[in-house]
This record gives C-alpha cells, sequence and structure tokens, in this order.
C-alpha cells in the first residue's frame, strides 16, 4: 500500500449540525426513539482552527500523540501578585485557595468612614495603595487582597460589645447572620459583611471615641487603620500604635499577609497553607458529609419554618441549620445510610447558612455575570485541576435539601437547576439528563420492613423526604402533588418503638433506602441464583493461555459467588461440537464428559440428560474443583479451530429458561460455525463506516433471553477481528455486560493478563441481582426521550434488567413537555425492583429534587460537565451504531461549539478578544476532545510509526524498533509501520531494493502480533520506478492502495 503522506483533514461542516444528534425517523429494533440533541441555532457555530498535520519528513518527527497540552493563548502572564494576595489587575482569576468561595461579598469589608475621615473610602481602587492607603488586617478579609473572606479562627473573642458571644456561636444581637462551626469554615458567607476572628459587630463604630485614641483608628493622625494582630481593638487605650501599624508615609506598599485566609478551621497558631495550583482547592473528602439529621417537624422545602437561634453557650458546637426543637450535631458522616467519618474541610462553596441566603439568589447568578465566576478561556490556560471533579451541587438548594438527596455517585442529573420552559433549554444548548448507577456498592443503607409500602395514589412514587405532610393523616406527592391519605402504622417510629411525627420515619430522612417487597411486588416465588458458563476451547482459544487463569480464579472464587445454599452451577464448553459435563456423581467425585459431535440436526432442540448439568454448588464443590484443574488439560493437544458459539447460547437458553440466571462467555474468535456464523473478513479491507451488526441472529437471541430472565456476559479475548459490534448485542438487550481485551496472550501480554484477571476477580464477587425492572417518575412536565445501557425498554419509562450489578450504569434524557413556572423544584425518583442473591425481593430507591429556574445565568453556572460529558459519550456511541462513526465525532464537537457559542451569545460583558464561560463548563472542550481521540471514537484504528532505519546495523535496526512499537501497542491496535522508499533515491542514500524487500517480510512475519502491513514514503518513487521499484513491488502485492487517513508517528 502506497501514501503521498497523511492528507488534509476535512474541514469542518459549513453549518455545524449539534450532536446532541437531530431527531430522525428512525427507531432502534428496541423500541426507543434514537437520541435527540438540543436544536442548532441558525447562525454559524464557533469552528476550531484546523488541525496541525505533522510532516511526515524528516523522520525525527514528534509524534503527535505526545501533545499532550495545546495552549490557547501563549502570552506570558504577568509577574504574580504578593503571597496570598489577588490582584484583579494582573490576574483576572481568582486565587488559588479556594476559588470557588470567591464569590461571597460585593461591598467592601470596612465600615464607610466619611464622617471621620471627610470622604468615603472607595473600594475599587483599594489595590492600589498610592490611591487608597488602607491597609487590610492580619486573618482579617480584604476584598482588595483576597476576594475571599477567612475561616473563622478559634482565637479568643474580641468584646465588640457589651454583651459578647462565644466562639464560634452565633448572637442575633452582635451578628444578624450564624457563624459556621468548625467543620463547615469553607462555606460561603452569605452575610454582605464577612467575619472578623470568631465575631463579627455590624453595629457603627463609635468615631467620637475613636478619634482621641492610641492603637485604634485615628482619622486625624491616618486615614488608614493600623495593622492589627487579631483585628480591630475597639477597647480604649493610651498607648502609642503598634509595631505593625502601617504608615504610608515611610512604606507606600501594603506589607503582604502571610495569612490573609486559611482553607480549615485552624487554632490561633497560624500554619503555612501547602502550595496549590490556580483555581484549585486542596483535595479533602469526596463528598460533602452527610448524616441522618434530627428530625424536623415538617419536610416540605417549601413551607418550612425558619429555624430558631440556636443556644449561644461556649460549649455548644451547633450545626449551621439546626431544625426546630431539636439540638443538631456537626455533621461527621457520608451520605445517608453511609457510615460515620471524620468531617473533613469542604473546597466547594454551598449555599449560606443564613434564612436570608435560603431566599436570596446567589450574587453572582443573577445580572451580569463577573469575571470571579467566569473562565475567560482565551486567557487561562491551566484550568484542569490537579485533583478529581467533585460532583457540584445547586447554590439554588439549602443545606437541608442537598443533605436529604440521594448520593451523587449513584444518581447526578447534567443540571443541577433545571429550565422552567423548553426554549431555555435550547437556548443553553445544555443536554437535559440523568445518570444512575442503581445498584450502587453502598457501605450502609436503610433497609424498611413492613407490610405497607407508602406510595403516591395518582403518579405511584414511593414517600421521600420531599413530601410535605399536612397533618398525621395526609401527605401531599412531591412529584404530582396529589394528596394522600396517610397509613396509621406509618406513625410508627422503628427506632423509638413509638408512635408520633411521621418525618421520623427513615422513607423521610434518607435519598436512598430499600424496601423488603411484599408479594403483591413477586410474579414467582423468588429463584436460586443460577450461573452457567460457556467456555471456547477452539486451537485459538488454547493458544491464548486464558483457559488456565479463568480456572484457577474461579477456583479461588467459588465461595464468593453470591448466593444462598440454593446456588447452582454449570459448564459447556465448545469449539466444533458441543461439550457437556454431568457434575452430579457425589459417590464417586468425578465428573462424565458428553459430546455432540454433529451440529447439523439442530442439538439446541434437546439436552443430552435432564439432570446433572446444572448442579447445586454447595452440594457438589468438591467435584467441581476437580473439573476446574483438569479441564486445561483436557484440550491442551485440541487441534479444532470452528468456534459454534450459537449453538452453545441456544442450549444455555434452553438449560435456563425455567429459572433464569446469568451465562457467562468466553470467546477467543469469531463464530464461524450455523448459528449465528459471521463473516470473518473486514469489509474487503475498508473500513467500516457504521459500527453496527452484520447480522440480527445475537439480537433476537438477546431479546428471547430478556423474556427468559437470563442475562448473557461476554468476555472476548481475541488476537484477530471478532465483529465485538454484532456479538455485543446478546449482551446489550439482555442486561449483560462486554469485556474486551484485543490480543489477548498469556505469554505476550502480561498487562492484558493482569487486567483480565482483576476484572474477572471482581465479576465474580460482585453482588448481583436478578429478574429486575427499573423505572424513572418525574413530574408529567418532563418526558423521558431515551434511555442509554444495557436492557430492554419494555415502556416509556420501565427498563428490564434480568441482571443488575453495582458497575451497571445507566443514561436517561429527558425532554421538557410543558412550562415549569408553576414549579418551585423537580424531583426525579429511581426505583429498582429485583430478586437478591439470597432469593429476596427487594425494592431500592431514590430520590433528587433540583430547583427550577428562569435565568440562564442560574442554569449555565449550576451544569455539571462530568455528568454532560457521560450523557454526551452515551449519545454518540448510540449515534455511532445507527449513523457513522463520523457523525458521532462530528457532533461531539458540534457539542462543544454550541456551548460556547450559546455562553458567548447570553453573555453581557464588554472585553473583546475574550472567550468567558461558567466555571462549571470550562472543561467542556477538553471533556470533548479528549472522547474524540478516545479508542472508542478515533478515526483511525492503526498505528503509523515512521521506522526510516536499515536493518542494519542493529543499535537503531527495523526489526528492533517494530518489535518495541508492536509491544507498546496495549490496546490491541494494528500497527503499519512507514518505510523510507524515498531512501532508495542515489541522490538520498545508497539503500538497495532489497532493504526494502527484507522489511516487508519482516513485518509479515509479525502479522500474528497485529503487524499488518507496511506504508512507503513517498509514492513518486513508485511512479518514477526508481530501480525499478513498480517491478519488485508487484511481485509481492496484488495492487496499489492508498490509505485515507494516517496516524503518523
Amino acid at each position: 500500500m502506497t501514501t503521498t503522506g497523511p492528507p488534509n483533514p476535512s474541514p469542518l461542516p459549513e453549518k455545524m449540525i449539534n450532536p446532541i444528534f437531530p431527531p430522525t425517523s428512525q427507531s432502534t429494533s428496541n423500541g426507543i426513539r434514537p437520541p435527540s440533541f438540543p436544536p442548532n441555532s441558525s447562525t454559524l457555530s464557533a469552528q476550531f482552527p484546523p488541525q496541525i498535520n505533522a510532516p511526515i519528513f524528516p523522520p525525527n518527527i514528534q509524534p503527535l500523540s505526545n501533545i499532550n497540552n495545546i495552549r490557547i493563548n501563549s502570552t506570558s502572564s504577568p509577574s504574580p501578585s504578593p503571597s496570598n494576595t489577588h490582584n484583579t489587575n494582573i490576574n483576572p482569576i481568582s486565587s488559588p485557595v479556594n476559588v470557588l468561595n470567591t464569590q461571597i461579598n460585593s461591598t467592601s469589608i470596612l465600615p464607610n468612614f466619611s464622617n471621620a475621615n471627610g470622604s468615603a473610602i472607595s473600594p475599587a481602587n483599594i489595590s492600589n495603595i498610592k490611591t487608597n492607603s488602607m491597609p487590610s488586617l492580619p486573618n482579617v478579609y480584604n476584598s482588595s487582597i483576597n476576594p475571599t473572606p477567612p475561616p473563622i479562627t478559634n482565637s479568643s473573642s474580641m468584646h465588640t460589645s457589651p454583651a459578647p458571644s462565644s466562639p464560634n456561636v452565633y448572637n442575633p444581637h452582635i451578628n444578624p447572620a450564624p457563624q459556621l462551626s468548625s467543620a463547615f469554615n469553607n462555606y460561603v458567607n452569605p452575610t454582605p459583611t464577612p467575619p472578623l476572628p470568631n465575631t463579627f459587630n455590624t453595629n457603627p463604630m463609635n468615631t467620637n471615641s475613636i478619634s482621641s485614641q492610641m492603637n485604634t483608628f485615628n482619622t486625624h493622625g491616618n486615614p488608614t487603620p493600623p495593622l492589627v494582630p487579631s483585628g480591630y481593638n475597639m477597647n480604649t487605650s493610651t498607648n502609642s500604635p503598634l509595631q505593625t501599624t502601617y504608615n504610608t508615609n515611610q512604606n507606600s506598599t501594603s506589607p503582604p499577609l502571610s495569612h490573609t485566609y486559611n482553607s480549615s478551621s485552624t487554632n490561633s497558631t497560624a500554619f503555612s497553607q501547602p502550595p496549590t495550583r490556580p483555581m484549585y482547592p486542596a483535595p479533602s473528602s469526596a463528598y460533602r458529609p452527610q448524616v441522618p439529621q434530627p428530625i424536623p417537624q415538617t419536610m416540605n422545602q417549601n413551607t418550612h419554618p425558619l429555624p430558631p437561634p440556636p443556644p449561644t453557650s461556649a460549649s455548644s458546637s451547633t450545626y449551621p441549620y439546626p431544625q426546630q426543637n431539636y439540638t443538631s450535631n456537626p455533621p461527621v458522616a457520608g451520605y445517608p445510610g453511609q457510615p460515620s467519618v471524620a468531617p473533613q474541610p469542604m473546597h466547594y462553596s454551598m449555599g449560606g447558612s443564613t434564612a436570608a441566603a435560603m431566599t436570596q439568589p446567589h450574587n453572582n447568578l443573577h445580572g451580569p455575570p463577573s469575571n470571579n465566576d467566569m473562565v475567560d478561556l482565551l486567557k487561562e490556560t491551566d484550568v484542569v485541576s490537579p485533583y478529581a471533579e467533585e460532583p457540584p451541587m445547586s447554590l439554588l438548594l439549602s443545606e437541608e435539601n442537598q443533605q436529604m438527596n440521594c448520593n451523587p455517585e449513584v444518581m447526578r442529573c447534567s443540571l443541577n437547576v433545571i429550565p422552567q420552559t423548553k426554549d431555555l433549554l435550547n437556548k443553553s444548548r445544555l443536554p437535559l439528563g440523568v445518570l444512575i448507577h442503581p445498584f450502587k456498592d453502598l457501605e450502609s443503607l436503610s433497609v424498611i420492613q413492613g407490610s405497607k409500602i407508602v406510595r403516591c395514589d395518582s403518579c405511584k412514587s414511593y414517600i421521600n423526604p420531599f413530601v410535605s405532610f399536612l397533618d398525621n393523616t395526609r401527605w401531599r406527592c412531591s412529584i404530582c402533588f396529589r394528596v394522600n391519605d396517610l397509613p396509621q402504622e406509618f406513625l410508627f417510629d422503628p427506632v423509638t418503638k413509638t408512635y408520633g411525627d411521621p418525618s421520623r420515619r427513615p422513607e423521610v430522612r434518607f435519598g436512598t433506602v430499600e424496601y423488603t417487597a411484599t408479594a403483591d411486588y413477586m410474579a414467582r416465588p423468588p429463584q436460586p441464583a443460577m450461573y452457567l458458563f460457556l467456555l471456547d476451547v477452539s486451537h485459538n482459544a488454547i493458544q491464548t493461555g486464558y483457559l488456565q487463569s479463568f480456572c484457577d480464579i474461579l477456583s479461588e472464587n467459588l465461595n464468593s459467588l453470591p448466593g444462598d445454599a440454593r446456588t447452582k452451577i454449570g459448564f459447556i464448553t465448545y469449539d466444533s461440537r458441543l461439550h457437556y459435563y454431568d457434575l452430579s456423581d457425589r459417590s464417586n467425585g468425578t465428573f462424565r464428559v458428553m459430546i455432540v459431535p454433529d451440529l447439523d440436526n439442530k442439538p439446541e432442540d434437546f439436552l443430552p440428560m435432564p439432570d446433572g448439568l446444572l448442579v447445586t454448588l454447595c452440594e457438589c464443590k468438591s467435584i467441581v474443583e476437580t473439573f476446574l484443574n483438569e479441564l486445561p488439560k483436557l484440550y491442551q493437544d485440541n487441534n479444532e479451530t470452528d468456534s459454534a458459539l450459537g449453538s452453545a447460547l441456544q442450549i444455555a437458553a434452553k438449560l435456563l429458561g425455567q429459572t433464569g440466571g446469568r451465562v457467562t462467555v468466553m470467546q477467543t474468535r469469531i463464530p464461524n460455525l450455523n448459528p449465528g456464523a459471521l463473516n470473518e473478513s473486514v469489509s474487503g479491507g475498508k473500513e467500516p463506516t457504521v459500527i453496527g451488526p452484520t447480522s440480527d441472529y445475537y439480537k433476537k437471541l438477546s431479546l428471547d433471553y430478556a423474556s427468559l430472565q437470563i442475562a448473557c456476559d461476554l468476555f472476548l479475548l481475541n488476537s484477530h477481528h471478532i465483529d465485538l459490534a454484532t456479538l455485543s448485542c446478546i449482551a446489550k438487550y439482555s442486561g449483560g455486560e462486554v469485556k474486551y481485551y484485543p490480543g489477548f496472550h498469556s505469554v505476550q501480554k502480561p498487562h492484558e493478563v493482569e487486567r483480565f484477571e482483576n476484572d474477572l476477580r471482581r465479576y465474580l464477587q460482585r453482588k448481583i441481582g436478578f429478574e429486575a425492572v427499573m423505572r424513572l417518575r418525574s413530574p408529567p412536565a418532563l418526558s423521558i426521550h431515551t434511555f442509554y445501557g444495557s436492557g430492554f425498554v419494555r415502556s416509556v419509562d420501565l427498563l428490564v434488567l434480568p441482571n443488575i450489578n453495582p458497575d451497571a450504569a445507566f443514561g436517561i434524557q429527558v425532554s421538557i413537555e410543558d412550562t415549569l413556572a408553576s414549579y418551585t423544584s423537580v424531583t426525579f425518583q429511581v426505583a429498582l425492583l429485583y430478586t437478591s442473591s439470597k432469593s429476596e425481593r427487594r425494592i431500592r430507591v431514590h430520590t433528587l429534587s433540583l430547583p427550577v429556574s428562569s435565568s440562564l445565568t442560574e442554569i449555565c453556572g449550576n451544569a455539571d460537565q462530568e455528568a454532560i460529558t457521560s450523557l454526551v459519550a452515551k449519545m454518540a456511541a448510540e449515534r455511532s451504531m445507527t449513523s457513522s462513526i463520523y457523525e458521532a465525532r462530528d457532533a461531539m464537537s458540534n457539542v462543544s461549539c454550541d456551548i460556547l457559542k450559546a455562553c458567548l451569545s447570553n453573555n453581557i460583558s464588554n472585553r473583546a478578544f475574550s472567550l468567558l464561560v461558567p466555571y462549571s463548563l470550562r472543561l467542556i472542550p477538553l471533556y470533548m476532545l479528549s472522547m474524540i481521540k478516545s479508542t472508542a471514537f478515533r478515526a483511525v484504528d492503526y498505528l503509523t510509526p515512521q521506522l526510516y532505519w536499515q536493518i542494519d546495523p542493529p543499535a537503531q535496526s527495523y526489526p528492533a524498533l517494530l518489535n518495541w512499537w508492536v509491544e507498546q501497542s496495549v490496546k490491541g491496535r494494528h500497527i503499519y509501520p512507514g518505510n523510507a522508499l524515498y531512501r532508495t533515491v542515489p541522490s538520498v542514500s545508497d539503500w538497495s531494493l532489497n532493504e526494502i524487500i527484507r522489511q516487508i517480510y519482516i513485518t509479515r512475519s509479525m502479522r500474528d502480533r497485529l503487524a499488518l502491513g507496511n506504508v512507503f514514503f513517498s509514492l513518486s518513487q513508485i511512479m518514477q520506478n526508481v530501480k525499478g521499484i513498480q517491478n519488485m513491488l508487484a511481485i509481492i502485492y496484488q495492487e496499489k492502495a492508498v490509505v485515507p487517513k494516517m496516524n503518523w508517528l
């Protein structure tokens, strides 16, 4: 094959098509609509600059894959500001520490001194000492130095009033806003004036007494207050000014403040802050601590009365949102139902702690966006946090409602503020959807047992923390707002064993609960756990060495398989024949092999024996262990190369048809025997444009599996083409999963062996649920558009899952059908009904409540960029299977362009040459680019290293370099090395044609290691027939081929 080098990439279309894909008339065979993305704007979308093509000559090229960081703006940044200070003239991005807490206060820190000094101090010029010589106080908030207020330290209280408050205790006479306890020092202070250490006196200063005192602010002697080590000193004193007093006549520059802001609760002893990258906080716990909160009298977020002030005792440490009639403790645990952990400093700012904060919006979410919560992508190049991104939470929700929401690792929405109308959603260009891990591992979970499960009579949703109790006999649904009767037994408190307040029940305290289902939720008695393994034992499978690893790991984990005393297990192996194993002979402790050699007579219509193929594990464990020990030896000399996977899957359906269960398939080559035979060639050598199935046999079989409550999981360990798109259908519609290990070999690919063994251990040990169904409930104004994930969609909102596991994730795209103007919040509820491995019928319920807004700034500012990326990836994967992979790639690019364009068109900014986006969306372009370059969506599936070296000398020999590249292809990418045909030209080098021919044959000798061909540079030597190269290549090649796209390295 020849080429003239990598051609120019295809330009972006003149008018972008929004990949949040436009609706089509096509529908999937699963009965669900294709993914739909917000409609594209009528104007031209933003376009990326043309891709830089790496030159292919000379050979010392820097690989494109090594370019990991592309700087959009290469201009140098000004010198940094002093330590722990922030100068907006130097750096428009917020300070390094806890940037998310910067949007705190829009007013100046100090009172207006116009009465004492004759003119007010302009806060706009605070950062310029010559204009305004007012310094800031150590450990005290100064908006010119650091836009983030300091935490409340544990130093002694300053006596600023006749009735001082105790440290960290709320006193309404001194501070109208309650102080935060030491566990919550990183929360936003929503009050218009930040606190001084421990207390803050909002009363006006007595300027009459101040003017005649030393060590205090004297407006006649010094127009700028002095620096006092612990804040304002309001006590009368006749001493001389302190040594630390700032004097503008001696020093016109404000001294740097070493401890202006401390991100965690500390005592009076200061410590140095660890270095952090700009814009990002130090790492802390994965999520904000959350524990079962004290029981409120009512759980309605709209009608909940404001809490009274907590006691002012110096020894009390109260939760910042105390509930009426209950003493709150600081949260010291994870999300509801999780064990206690030590409180961690949070570096994401949450809602304020005062009543005013609950009713007033965040000051930067209304009106023109400020630079502090916006990021200019044309100027700020370091936007990636060195720490893992945490799921954001809506600033419009009260802390109480945030605590009651389910864990974001279980369910999260792409938008933490729901648009009020469909037009507003389209204007934002953001996808609306929910991501769910319904069966995720939880360290602790509230399990509710009882004869009555309280549900809404209208929408059938389960009672949850966001309902409102009208009295002790009625409650209003948070989804459809119907008023329902409350059963008498719901008033019983299972903890105190008494009747009383219904809000004490765990159903209305936790966002995730699990019910023990009654007989009404069972179509048949719970079945035992059934595990059937289908193992490929063809010659190719034995050569990979997987069988020995599989048998060893399964033998080690037999006791870890989820189940009870009724759990059953069975095995079927296949090549060109089917092999059954009778493991029921406990008297002799041996197993018996039965072989079906003739597959033309429909062996799926009968079984060789009624019993013995599936045996009770606890009764026949010793026989199973013997079988696993002997199985690799039985087929170590097998020479059968064919694969009858289709027949084996039909037999598995017959074996498990009465009970349901799980089928695990180990496949190493493409099946080539009917039924289910597939073509081994790859479309005549052309790259497929649509990653879709080439046969519907496995899809139809998967639907039969779903109807029989059987799930099929695939482990593909192939070294050649296996038609993954077709085989994966058997897992997709039956609720299974696919594990892919390209180029697997126990000796040549040790990294793949390690990954396979780790995955297999996790697969055998994790929890499992059988006969599951999942339903998402939402308000009538919203509708479910599309499900993404493995399962069969039985109805609009119901997904059938024969098996469910903790690693299973689903995406649900949601549409707005009607206005939400009458809603203050929207509640999503996911219910998973399943049978546990212990044969118990359970219902796991997750509830998420989000606010509704008509402000586009609030919607974009509270977006979840990671959830958006995950949802778009699922939509793009679906698009690549129904349309083409190129359209999916263009779609992801257009998502980024449309979001950036929406941010530009909706921002009110006079700044030229800027690309301001909300902080919550700053990584969307990078995430989309990463997905486009990922293995799943990249344009080519092979690498082309330029190996322009001779076979001799061996120091940099062609075979050594090719062998290295083959070993580095850990993802199983095909290798097409580039050969220096131009060096056969006498004026360039003295290479002979024999050198090129030898390199071709060396490459062909590594074909089994995925070195599948050569690419020659350049085409001109072939066209000019230098040294008769055309005649020579015609002997070893059938025809010429020009590769359309190259991945030059």
